[in-house]
């Protein structure tokens, strides 16, 4: 379960992305608020809008995206720069985990003893 919640920590940006692109404009464009803020004092937050904006940029739609949040034209670039930077941090982990896995199935199945060594001598044994 930890490994699972590893990478969603890894990639909660690029899933916000994903959805933002796959979600359709009218569907949100329509729909009713669900900020609590704007609920209770009847007056928009900072966040207010920030959803629709995020769907409308990822649409291509940029000068709706301002209209609905201004804060996206700073929000956005930033939640794609760390999903990226996430998504190579999570690709090199991965790829060092691998290769670590492969160092150690090397080992057991050629282990380095002298007794080993002796008993598999003029056998080549790769340890990459």
């Amino acid at each position: 379960m930890w490994r699972l919640w590893y990478v969603f920590e890894r990639t909660w940006a690029v899933v916000i992305l994903l959805l933002a692109a796959a979600l359709p404009v009218t569907l949100l464009e329509n729909g009713p608020t669900v900020c609590m803020f704007r609920c209770i004092t009847g007056q928009p937050c900072l966040g207010c809008g920030m959803t629709r904006a995020f769907v409308c940029v990822m649409h291509g739609d940029i000068n709706a995206a301002v209209a609905h949040n201004r804060l996206v034209l700073a929000v956005f670039p930033l939640i794609g720069t760390y999903g990226l930077l996430q998504l190579a941090r999570l690709g090199c982990e991965i790829r060092t985990r691998l290769k670590q896995r492969r160092a150690r199935q090397a080992a057991l199945a050629c282990p380095s003893s002298r007794e080993s060594d002796q008993a598999n001598r003029g056998r080549l044994c790769p340890l990459r």
